[in-house]
């Protein structure tokens, strides 16, 4: 079966009941109402318009709608719950949408086309009826001259509308990495960090359109980020990371530099309020509580605190003021660390969520006019520009050339919009742990492709490497051998995030976690044949899978829930759940044979370890301050490999659990680190690698 209206993106208006319905815009109207659908809720109901009072199965709409995306049931009866949402309909009593059980549904209103200049109904069901021989001749000329192009300009059905790329033109192009865009109000100039080719310290640099060489604002040891402009054009906020860690200004053509505070834990983001008299910033007040939007008075250096994320959030940051000054738009981080945007006064009061992406967000600026937000996001998996529309929620994809697109800052005058562009590789690389690496251990590639290659995980046995990569086009699941060799991709989800795969005690499956409809969901798939990975948990919280226990067979997972992050576990053969016991503590993972397990404690430091079958926790005698929760612990039966954080890069570190003394092997490069894993004879160490440049793109014309 097809869907014979195609894309809701060509779908002309029309009016269901007292409902105006606008599929390219995924708005419906009543009077002064306007409520915003998600895509896929949109195209769910163009399916049901096209044939109205016909009852379509599941199975036809789940086909139609997610293509081959791989999605349980509960995503058409969400999107189904949506629609009666918006249109006030009863499911007992329907007026739109009647549930036909064991079925599928069926539309009974009836659809009221708008009318054409002829005079007729604009009915494309009509239309296509009328013109099919038309039709299928003008397809098969096309097929004979162009049908590769026809293919390339279809939009996806799986994808947002596609618009006009946006394009930009290289306006810097240094070695390293120009970070931290904000293009000054005229639109003639732009404030960036750089690191000067290479290293960890960054300054604070200006250059006009049309030079070449930029000029040097800065001149510090510390890591100097985030430059914002005073609305007159004449200053130059940042914030400076280090030993002197705070916030600056600095006069457009260089001078004096002026601190304004002392910050010691600032979050991301700095922005000036278009009267000039305060700026806004994200900071918290010890190194354990997210951090929360705050205003500084330039006059009096006084701080305000504006709003507080709940107490099971992360955190605030990435603050905006809006044009007139009212509001200001900013990111929160929730207790899943997944991101949204959020507006709220700049006198306080509870902040509206504006958008429901639970992604990452990595920079957002208002439009001169103030009607939109634009912002770079990792929605899709990969990070884009979008158009935010705070006033319904609207979103609108920005296409972009290169990898990734990131921080947008637009201009008050010129239309002129400035973003970063990252390019680079993602490898996995190998350090042989052997006697000599005690003095410097090296590393040298092991999975290489010209696309991501991430999160390798060692077989029980040792004799094959699970990964993720895109090499197909997406991020999907693939097993080599353990020299790296004759890789073999397992699934084909085609789109979603992928976490990193975990091994089944017995090496026949591996568990992951997919990221649908916004939340992270566990699947396994078995390694010899591959075939349809089998679906484990819900999408009603995040399941973030910690490890595959060889105790009892269990997955252990970290469930996103309201308050928390709590510890689960699913059984894979019946699909049971069970909440693990609450021991205040995050679970981060167990030691060979799944005897031990290992854990951080809330409000405190350390790795604690306690035996699976006990309940009393021992602090490891390890002296460190803090442990990254999200990043891993591998234990060995006489210590543990971690990574301990540090402003130059990670650092891969072995400590004795006999001496307590942990020592440094391996110094990671800024890109390089995140997931590890260790073969079973502890004689080899892959991690996650790679390189990136990031240069600044300018668009003209930006509107």
């Amino acid at each position: 079966m097809a869907t014979g209206l195609g894309h809701p993106s060509s779908i002309p208006s029309f009016r269901l009941g007292d409902w105006l319905v606008h599929p390219p815009l995924n708005r419906i109207c009543r009077g002064s109402q306007v409520r915003q659908l998600e895509p896929r809720v949109m195209h769910v109901l163009i399916c049901l318009v096209d044939r109205p009072g016909e009852v379509l199965s599941r199975e036809a709409l789940l086909k139609i709608v997610w293509g081959e995306t791989v999605v349980c049931e509960e995503a058409l009866t969400r999107a189904i719950s949506d629609l009666r949402r918006a249109f006030e309909d009863d499911a007992k009593q329907p007026r739109y949408i009647e549930t036909i059980r064991k079925t599928g549904y069926r539309l009974v209103c009836p659809v009221e086309w708008r009318i054409e200049a002829t005079g007729e109904p604009a009915n494309p069901i009509r239309r296509r009826r009328r013109l099919r021989w038309a039709i299928l001749v003008a397809f098969l000329v096309v097929a004979a001259v162009g049908a590769t192009a026809l293919l390339w300009h279809s939009p996806r059905l799986s994808g947002p509308p596609l618009s006009a790329v946006l394009q930009g033109v290289p306006f810097t192009s240094y070695p390293g990495t120009e970070r931290h865009p904000a293009i000054s109000p005229d639109g003639t100039r732009v404030a960036f960090a750089w690191d000067a080719g290479g290293g960890t310290d960054r300054d604070i640099y200006l250059k006009q359109e049309n030079t070449e060489i930029p000029l040097r604002l800065t001149r510090h040891p510390d890591r100097e980020e985030y430059p914002a402009w005073s609305p007159d054009g004449s200053t130059v906020a940042f914030i400076r990371r280090g030993e002197e860690s705070g916030i600056y200004t600095v006069p457009a053509i260089g001078g004096n530099v002026r601190r304004l505070i002392q910050l010691d834990h600032l979050g991301s983001g700095l922005d000036w309020s278009p009267d000039g008299e305060r700026l806004a910033f994200a900071a918290s007040a010890h190194s354990r509580q997210g951090p929360r939007i705050q205003l500084l008075s330039i006059s009096s250096l006084e701080k305000e605190e504006v709003e507080a994320p709940p107490p099971a959030y992360q955190g605030d940051e990435s603050p905006v003021f809006s044009p007139d000054g009212a509001s200001i738009a900013f990111v929160r981080k929730d207790q899943a660390y997944a991101e949204d945007v959020y507006q709220v006064s700049v006198h306080g009061g509870t902040p509206r969520r504006l958008t429901s992406m639970r992604a990452v967000v990595v920079g957002l600026d208002w439009t001169p006019d103030g009607n939109h937000l634009i912002l770079s996001t990792s929605r899709r998996g990969q990070y884009e520009l979008w158009r935010l529309t705070p006033a319904d929620g609207a979103l609108a994809w920005l296409p972009t050339p290169g990898q990734m697109a990131l921080r947008p800052s637009v201009s008050q005058e010129g239309h002129r919009l400035v973003y970063e562009r990252v390019m680079g590789t993602d490898d996995i690389c190998r350090i042989d742990l052997d006697e000599d690496a005690r003095s410097g251990a090296r590393s040298v590639p092991f999975i290489t492709s010209t696309r991501l290659d991430q999160g390798a995980s060692f077989s029980p046995d040792g004799t094959r490497v699970a990964f993720v990569s895109t090499r197909s086009g997406h991020h999907e699941i693939w097993v080599c051998d353990a020299e790296g060799d004759d890789a073999r991709r397992l699934t084909s989800f085609g789109g979603p995030l992928i976490l990193r795969p975990h091994w089944s005690p017995d090496g026949d499956r591996l568990a992951m976690s997919v990221l649908v409809d916004g939340r992270f969901t566990i699947f396994v798939v078995e390694v010899e044949d591959g075939g349809v990975p089998q679906r484990l948990t819900a999408s009603d919280e995040d399941a973030v899978v910690r490890f595959w226990s060889p105790r009892d067979g269990c997955i252990r997972y970290d469930a996103g829930l309201p308050d928390a992050w709590r510890p689960k576990c699913v059984h894979p053969d019946d699909g049971r759940i069970e909440a693990t016991q609450d021991l205040e503590a995050r679970l981060l993972c167990e030691g060979p044979g799944g005897e031990t397990l290992y854990y951080m404690r809330y409000q405190t430091s350390g790795i604690w370890r306690r035996a699976a079958a006990g309940e009393e926790m021992t602090l490891l005698p390890i002296d460190e301050v803090w442990i990254d929760y999200w990043h891993p612990i591998i234990p060995t039966a006489d210590g543990l490999y971690y990574q301990r954080q540090a402003e130059e890069g990670a650092v891969l570190m072995v400590c004795d659990f006999a001496t307590g003394r942990c020592d440094s092997l391996y110094q990671f490069l800024p890109f390089h680190g995140a997931q590890m894993s260790i073969s079973p004879d502890g004689r080899t160490l892959l991690f996650e690698c790679g390189d990136a440049e990031c240069d600044l793109m300018l668009v003209e014309n930006f509107r």
